[in-house]
């Protein structure tokens, strides 16, 4: 796996030649533009810049803060240096350093990109690692039936376009708070592999998986040490679909920590202010609330105003109605997944199946190790034949990478 990795000394000179150039160019007596703050009113796992500019956030606090009960990761940390792991577009983020507790990086073209940048203790090693995001295109927050607010988009999406494949934004094994890149074409294959990701040199840096024999790497511990990895539940797949050896279903919050709390956790991959849909938030987009085969069934956009639901109104996934009325729908892209198992892009099939993860473990699941789904659909299988199925409802193994819909808080 490559990664943009630079000693203290070396960073520390690379620090002083940025500050030194940033200097440099201002007028005498011209004070320097300070960082804007990512985190002026919350802390979390992924901040969004919209334009281009100089930022900061505070690197000292694991996501927001907020622990998870049996889960011994306290949610304060020292760190020393900070590190680009990955990047979307060369040059998305050209300049990174750690100021006094708060990593400080710049995004000089304004550009849609996402980037995974990471805090280290004095020997290189991860403590932690936050998503960087700019969409490049204004979010819509849409109203659901129920009354709850979703973005427009799915989380890392770089566009809203059925024809782009940057549309189909990042994905995301259960319970981790880190972003794998997903498809780089509208139609993949089960072969297909994720779209190419670069370190702050422009080298392309390789998304790995773990051992498809041990279950060494299947910790928590080496998840947050290691966020370019993709974990296997290979080595225990007859008895839990989980990437965690010793599972937990309190990750993402839905489900009562110590002090009753439910909420959103230090392990929610979503901006400040929103967070992971509930099981239930979708359940609308059938008539019958559950899996469901019938097209007529489908609570889903007439695209073509031919006045019946049919496959010329799908393009690389759905248009869901959000309300009962029918008068908001958005586009839900079939992203396709990270096979769980083999840990790579694999399994399903980018333009025709699509997923959804939901914040909480899955109900009475018969196999150990799963979570609930709030949207899975596809239109055909591996084998190019017609399964056309929508399920707002089901179970899914927690070591698959999904996509995600945020709701707000």
């Amino acid at each position: 796996m490559k990664t943009s990795f630079f000693p203290h000394g070396i960073l520390s000179l690379f620090v002083c030649a940025t500050l030194l150039l940033a200097s440099a160019c201002n007028k005498p007596g011209e004070k320097r533009p300070d960082p804007v703050r990512l985190d002026a009113t919350e802390t979390a796992n992924c901040y969004i810049v919209e334009q281009a500019g100089l930022y900061s956030f505070n690197a000292q606090i694991r996501g927001n803060g907020k622990t998870v009960a049996g889960i011994d990761i306290p949610p304060s940390i020292n760190p020393a240096d900070a590190r680009l792991l990955w990047q979307s577009q060369k040059g998305f983020i050209d300049t990174l350093y750690l100021q006094e507790g708060n990593i400080v990086f710049r995004n000089s073209s304004g550009a849609a990109g996402n980037a995974l940048i990471a805090a280290t203790d004095p020997d290189g090693h991860i403590l932690w690692s936050w998503h960087i995001w700019n969409p490049g295109i204004e979010i819509q927050e849409l109203k659901s039936q129920k009354g709850e607010t979703f973005m427009s988009i799915n989380l890392g999406a770089l566009a809203d376009d059925p024809e782009n494949p940057q549309s189909y934004g990042l994905l995301y094994q259960w319970g981790r708070k880190d972003p794998f890149p997903g498809s780089p074409t509208l139609t993949g294959t089960t072969s297909t592999l994720p779209a190419p990701v670069y370190d702050l040199d422009g080298q392309e840096v390789a998304i790995g998986h773990s051992s498809y024999t041990s279950l060494d790497a299947n910790t928590l511990q080496y998840a947050i040490e290691n966020p370019t990895t993709c974990i296997s539940n290979m080595a225990q797949f007859s008895h839990s679909r989980d990437w965690l050896a010793e599972g937990s279903d309190k990750l993402w919050g839905n489900a009562p920590q110590e002090d009753g709390f439910t909420g959103k956790t230090m392990f929610d991959p979503s901006p400040a202010g929103w967070r992971l849909p509930d099981p239930e938030s979708f359940a609308f987009f059938t008539r019958n609330e559950g899996y469901c085969w019938t097209l007529e069934d489908f609570r889903v956009e007439d695209r073509d105003g031919n006045g019946s639901i049919g496959l010329e109104d799908y393009l690389n996934g759905w248009w869901f109605y959000l309300d009962s009325a029918r008068n908001v729908s958005s586009w839900f892209p079939a992203a396709a997944r990270y096979d769980g198992s083999y840990a790579m892009l694999m399994g399903s099939v980018s333009g025709l199946w699509g997923s959804y993860w939901s914040n909480a473990a899955y109900p009475n699941a018969i196999t150990t190790g799963t979570a609930q789904a709030a949207l899975s659909f596809s239109i055909k299988d591996q084998n190019g034949n017609e399964m056309i199925t929508v399920s707002p409802v089901g179970s899914a193994a927690k070591a698959d990478a999904y996509s995600i819909r945020c709701m707000k808080e």
